[in-house]
């Protein structure tokens, strides 16, 4: 009878053990028939160690090992969708509470006395493990949302856990079985403290990294809205939004250095060129004037926005007109070299103003006026035509 309690503590062991592990692995194909296999594999463990043990009796530790930790491990890495440092993880840190577990039950049954003992032994062991079931059911979702976080360290913690695993059999079993030197149950018990402390550890390092992929995501997603909404997408310009928030923020950086100058830009002739060639070379007329102004502009591309269909804006500091008329020169000059290479007539009409020393909520009459040069500029080449 005392036999029997001893290897049916061992069974609850195992099943429990077996049980934790089906919680925490994440199956590489959800489908029935990998359920099937994990649970008949799980049941022929249990029923291979009983076998074993009860009718072959062969000795407990050995037992252990052939019917049951290498047919697992097989089993749940042939099953796993992460067959990598995450599963031996999973793996070394199951089977480390498994051994905490046996080691308190048999330890506080030894304590109770030879005649109640075993019974307790049993008691205490189940208990344990329904405790931990318990506490972790709310966790093992978590825990399975962790492992698909593909580098947080797992290699280093794989490493750690086997080591741990490793030191929990070897402190239990030498120099000779940990159940023949009862005396050193408080070292172990200490030491077992501190594994689970590792692991808390552990867990608590993996959701910190969780949370920051978690914020860079959120950037990133923030990051987009806020290219789709404040950029031009044809031209990867800023647009007319980005215009009016840019220009009301930075007002103070715009105006606090030199003299401020904002220069209106109009493609010319698009509709012509949309009549003559297709929208598709209209476009491809106003990505060409976008490329020429970020390369002459390229030191103040965040102030520079495509407002309209063909219409362009740039604020900037200069010293002098001399060096927006430069400027506006080397944009010239620029779209009648993109204009031989792609065999289209392009020009764009410009005009500027300044804005020095006077209230910042001059800006908008400012672009009005470099907005009313322009018009005339478009309208004298008009007229030279």
């Amino acid at each position: 009878m005392q036999q029997l309690l001893f290897i049916f503590n061992d069974i609850i062991v195992i099943f429990f053990d077996l049980f934790i592990f089906t919680r925490l692995i994440i199956l590489k194909k959800d489908r029935l028939f990998e359920k099937v296999l994990m649970y008949s594999g799980c049941t022929t463990i249990i029923l291979a160690y009983f076998t074993a043990v009860y009718l072959m009796e062969i000795p407990a530790s050995i037992a252990s090992a052939v019917c049951m930790s290498i047919p697992s491990f097989l089993l749940f890495f042939y099953l796993s969708k992460h067959k990598d440092s995450r599963f031996f993880l999973t793996f070394c840190f199951v089977d480390s509470i498994s051994l905490i577990i046996a080691f308190l039950g048999r330890y506080i049954g030894i304590l109770s006395g030879n005649t109640t003992g075993n019974l307790i032994m049993l008691i205490t062991t189940t208990l344990l493990f329904l405790f931990v079931i318990y506490v972790g059911k709310n966790h093992f979702k978590k825990y399975h949302d962790l492992l698909e976080i593909p580098d947080v360290g797992w290699l280093d913690m794989a490493v750690t856990s086997a080591l741990i695993y490793f030191g929990l059999l070897f402190f239990a079993a030498y120099p000779k079985p940990l159940i023949e030197r009862i005396e050193y149950g408080p070292a172990y018990f200490v030491f077992s403290v501190i594994i689970i402390s590792c692991y808390i550890v552990f867990i608590h390092s993996i959701l910190k990294t969780k949370k920051i992929n978690d914020q860079k995501k959120a950037l990133q997603r923030e990051k987009e809205i806020y290219k789709i909404a404040y950029t031009d997408a044809m031209t990867g310009l800023y647009n007319r939004a980005s215009y009016i928030e840019k220009v009301n923020a930075q007002r103070e950086a715009l105006t606090e250095e030199g003299r401020l100058f904002c220069i209106v830009w109009d493609l010319d002739s698009l509709k012509q060129i949309n009549d003559s060639k297709g929208h598709l070379t209209g476009d491809l007329a106003i990505q060409t004037t976008a490329k020429v102004l970020k390369e002459v502009f390229s030191e103040w591309f965040p102030y520079l926005f495509r407002l309209g269909g063909d219409e362009f804006a740039v604020f900037l500091r200069a010293e002098n007109e001399q060096e927006i008329r430069s400027k506006i020169a080397a944009v010239q000059q620029l779209m009648e070299q993109e204009s031989a290479v792609l065999g289209i007539a392009l020009s764009v009409s410009a005009g500027y103003a300044h804005l020095s020393d006077a209230p910042q909520d001059a800006l908008e009459k400012v672009f009005e006026r470099a907005d009313r040069e322009m018009y005339k500029n478009k309208t004298e080449k008009r007229k030279d035509i």
